[in-house]
């Protein structure tokens, strides 16, 4: 039943990579629905004997590396950890699929976006279920490839091309600090095997292995492949410094979007952390810096969110801010509560760009909300989603989002650290802009009358496209997951029946959880007094001194975050540093001239000139000949005898240098040859 897992995406990408434009539209899309709901339907089954009734297998597919000491098998490792994120990914995408064949159907080309979602579906397949570090490298990478012809599947776009070489560049930086942290891996463990590395890495901790630079600089060496190992996080998982490809992916289309940014793409590094869990508690140093860049990542995504006016891309740098707060609580060794809170905003984020999606297909394809306005009552069910995924997302109590962002924040402050209560504080400040950037959408589209002169005289009301029943079916099923995800998986992640998750990740203490209640209760109803004032602060601006941020426009904080802190010029900048170190000094200074001059071509050329210089001096007369010979002999006795040079040998060159021109002078004559 397990292999299925494997298998099954196999046939489907080979029948249509076969027999795709054989096939047709429609029988393509009856096929990837078909089976995909097949393993929506395994994913429960497996769900519930691995999570349910804690059976954890490996599932031996094939060897695949048996090379001197390496012996590596390709197999599935199905643990607590790898099927709750398989039963998230084959939901997100099964709702996916379904929608983009009603948002694609009319696209020329919506066979191939169809084989890039399965294969994008497969590649995280791949890495989730991964034992060893080679194959979640295979599937890391699948992963970034398969992004990058999504992204730039309108490869017509100047703007699509560069989103996705800017999405693939910056990953790469994060691919190669995995792959350092690979190679660092077998060096010191001479093993790739995730079971193996988390038995081993407690003695390599009590060793206390160093790497020494000098004498009194020196690092931890379980503290560099950690280093390495969080700059794929970083990469992957769009933080601080990293974050910029992340908004510009939303050139792509919407589909594609939801899938990234709930289930797949971005959602790989927090799972690598989750992953290691067992690695990186054994390096404070690393932790410490997770929380503050994550946190950091958070509070700056959402004030960046807060000044934009693309749809698309408010929700994006939400997403942005939720990943902080996971890579934050990951730091402080809450890994259960990210995977949590990973869970539940997939639902909500997913429901948000679906959302997005249609609303740009009723405007033909605007996504400016300056430039949008349908009321609250030409599309009530618009409305009501929403409202009820950014209710989600702000952490409205009752909804998906608060279950999981409440015990985060607890779970920071509890850590009772300065990094703690520094990822606290901007934590809640985080909710408060959260609570102004999703409202700031919901009144613009149904409440906001400012923009609606314009939105009337460009935009014709009976041309506004109507609903189809399936993109109805697919929100309102997100919608409902969005509800009561949180509710029902409390207690199975972050509750009294989580003992589960100790064979999969790292967990402090297994009744934690009842250590929070002893908080104080300004502590503990802090970002619920900001989550509220967000919110009525929000009802507020928006409805009534709209023309306060227009005002603001003229001052630079505002433009400040607008353009996005600066972080895409600042980029820009260090790769022009970059390539005027790799061409201007490297190429043109040291391999064109100083490397050419003392190297191989500067050797031939000197040779070859003097060559020329020696031939013009051959005239063919005997005597030069013999001249040269015994100058010859006179440098080859010099240098015998320069090696051991005392009276007596200084003698006998004299003597040798004397008769060798006697010789020359008295017996040869001047001659022709």
């Amino acid at each position: 039943m397990y292999s299925i897992v494997f298998f099954l995406p196999c046939i489907l990408i080979s029948l249509m990579l076969i027999f795709g434009n054989f096939l047709g539209v429609f029988y393509i899309s009856l096929f990837v629905i078909f089976i995909t709901l097949i393993l929506f339907f395994i994913s429960i089954f497996i769900f519930y004997e691995v999570c349910i009734c804690g059976f954890n297998s490996n599932l031996v597919l094939f060897n695949w590396v048996n090379c001197d000491y390496i012996y590596i098998n390709f197999e599935f490792y199905f643990d607590f950890l790898s099927t709750l994120m398989y039963l998230m990914i084959i939901t997100i995408s099964l709702f996916v699929y379904i929608y983009s064949i009603e948002y694609m159907y009319n696209d020329p080309y919506y066979i191939r976006f169809m084989f890039y979602l399965v294969l994008f579906t497969y590649f995280m397949t791949i890495l989730i279920f991964s034992s060893n570090f080679l194959q979640f490298f295979l599937g890391w990478e699948g992963v970034g490839i398969i992004s990058y012809l999504l992204i730039n599947f309108w490869y017509t776009r100047i703007e699509a091309n560069r989103s996705a070489i800017k999405a693939v560049l910056l990953n790469k930086i994060g691919d190669i600090g995995l792959y350092f942290s690979m190679v660092s891996f077998y060096y010191f463990f001479k093993t790739l095997d995730f079971s193996v590395i988390f038995l081993i890495v407690p003695d390599f901790y009590n060793l206390e292995n160093y790497f020494y630079l000098t004498k009194n600089l020196y690092f931890y060496e379980l503290d560099i492949i950690c280093f390495f190992l969080f700059i794929a996080v970083i990469g992957k998982s769009a933080q601080l410094g990293l974050h910029i490809w992340l908004a510009d992916a939303m050139e792509g289309p919407t589909p594609v979007s939801a899938l990234i940014h709930a289930a797949t793409m971005v959602t790989a590094g927090v799972f690598l952390l989750i992953r290691m869990s067992f690695i990186f508690e054994f390096s404070k140093n690393i932790l410490i810096f997770i929380v503050i860049l994550g946190s950091l990542t958070s509070f700056l995504s959402s004030l960046i969110g807060l000044v934009q006016y693309d749809l698309k891309k408010i929700i994006a740098y939400s997403t942005c801010s939720q990943l902080g707060y996971m890579v934050t609580i990951c730091g402080l060794s809450g890994y259960n509560y990210a995977l949590f809170h990973m869970f539940n905003h997939a639902f909500f984020k997913a429901l948000l760009f679906l959302f997005a999606g249609s609303l740009i297909i009723l405007f033909n394809g605007e996504q400016d909300i300056r430039k949008m306005f349908i009321g609250p009552i030409l599309y009530p069910l618009l409305n009501i989603i929403l409202l009820i995924a950014s209710f989600s997302l702000i952490g409205i109590p009752f909804f998906s989002g608060f279950y999981s962002k409440e015990i985060i924040l607890e779970n920071i402050y509890f850590s009772f650290t300065i990094s703690g209560f520094f990822g606290y504080w901007l934590g809640a400040l985080t909710m408060l802009c959260t609570s102004l950037y999703s409202l700031k959408i919901f009144f613009f589209l149904f409440y906001n009358y400012y923009n609606i002169k314009y939105v009337i005289s460009n935009i014709n009301i009976k041309t506004i496209i109507y609903i189809k029943a399936l993109v109805k079916f697919v929100l309102i099923s997100l919608l409902f997951c969005s509800v009561i995800s949180g509710f029902f998986f409390q207690d199975l992640l972050i509750g009294f029946g989580f003992d589960k998750l100790f064979n999969s990740i790292y967990i402090i203490s297994f009744n934690e959880i009842n250590f929070f209640e002893f908080l104080p209760i300004f502590i503990k109803l802090l970002p619920l007094i900001f989550t509220f004032l967000g919110f009525f602060l929000s009802f507020f601006v928006y409805n009534y001194i709209w023309n306060i941020f227009i005002f603001i426009n003229c001052y630079f904080i505002f433009d400040f975050f607008k353009n996005k802190v600066y972080f895409d010029i600042l980029i820009y900048y260090l790769l022009e540093l970059y390539f005027f170190f790799i061409y201007d000094i490297l190429f043109k200074l040291l391999d064109k001239n100083l490397f050419d001059i003392f190297g191989p071509r500067g050797v031939v050329y000197f040779l070859y000139f003097n060559w020329i210089k020696i031939n013009k001096g051959q005239t063919g007369h005997l005597f030069e000949f013999l001249d040269l010979i015994y100058l010859f002999l006179i440098n080859f006795f010099f240098l015998i005898f320069l090696l051991n040079l005392n009276y007596e040998n200084l003698i006998i060159l004299l003597n040798i240098y004397l008769l060798l021109f006697c010789f020359d002078f008295l017996n040869f004559k001047k001659i022709n040859v």
